[in-house]
């Protein structure tokens, strides 16, 4: 499919964004669309066109999964979409070997191994490195009477995405302060965009800490993501968007709603 010679960036819904490759190549950022024992009627953002038929999509070439926790990852969505689309997936190993473990999907990058911090060679003209996040990645299965029981699967691990037309995006996952954020993303990397996930609570950066986090980042550009569905985290990102006025007020903030795009 042919594109617009734009990176365009839509807002499928909390952590779940589909971005399109100025040549029409389509990512997708942590599928969760329908449900899981915590969520039987699915992603509570995610419009349903989307839970009903993964062919709303359009095409998805490239999956960016970045850890294995139930609000990032959910094995159906997986399976419908690599039936569907038979898109590579970008994953750390851990999580790579825990998707095989329940499923027939194959199709991830390096041969099928997964991936790890670093760049990987370019897919049809699209760069992807992966970068440290702070925090964690794991299976958590609800038991009979509420009880919960959890495995770790690996370290999670954020995106830096160049596309054919040089523009970069971070996509950070679940991520706490770290010095990464400046010295190796922000200073190496340099990205035009970050989409930043700002739920805060003990989860990752959120209201100050995530202001703080674009100044370390220094992008030119900024879209709030992961908030709401939680009670325990923001349910708006309106804390952040104080705190970015304070820590870095040259960014410009893009607030999508879900369904929403924005293109740069």
């Amino acid at each position: 499919m042919a594109g617009n010679g734009k990176v365009q960036v839509q807002m499928i819904g909390f952590a779940t964004l589909k971005l399109t490759s100025p040549e029409g190549k389509v990512l997708l950022v942590d599928p969760w669309l329908t449900g899981n024992a915590f969520f039987p009627e699915g992603n509570p953002a995610v419009p349903d066109a989307y839970k009903k038929d993964v062919g709303a999509f359009g095409n998805i070439d490239i999956i960016l999964q970045t850890h294995a926790h139930f609000d990032h990852l959910n094995l159906s969505d997986l399976i419908a979409i690599a039936e569907r689309f038979d898109p590579i997936i970008l994953t750390p190993v851990e999580t790579a070997v825990y998707i095989r473990e329940h499923t027939n999907i194959e199709n991830f990058c390096n041969n099928g191994w997964g991936m790890n911090r670093g760049p990987l060679p370019p897919i049809d003209g699209i760069s992807v490195s992966g970068v440290h996040c702070e925090h964690t990645s794991s299976e958590i299965v609800q038991l009979d009477g509420g009880r919960l029981k959890g495995r770790d699967v690996g370290d999670p691990i954020g995106f830096v995405v160049e596309f054919e037309n040089g523009f970069k995006v971070y996509i950070s996952s679940d991520t706490g302060l770290c010095s990464d954020l400046k010295l190796v993303i922000g200073d190496y990397y340099k990205p035009d965009l970050a989409i930043l996930n700002i739920c805060g609570g003990g989860f990752t950066v959120g209201g100050d800490s995530a202001g703080y986090a674009v100044k370390m980042i220094n992008p030119k550009y900024v879209i709030p993501a992961h908030y709401g569905v939680f009670d325990v985290m923001d349910q708006t990102p309106d804390n952040f968007l104080a705190a970015l006025k304070e820590h870095a007020p040259q960014v410009k903030p893009f607030v999508l709603e879900p369904d929403e795009s924005v293109e740069f």
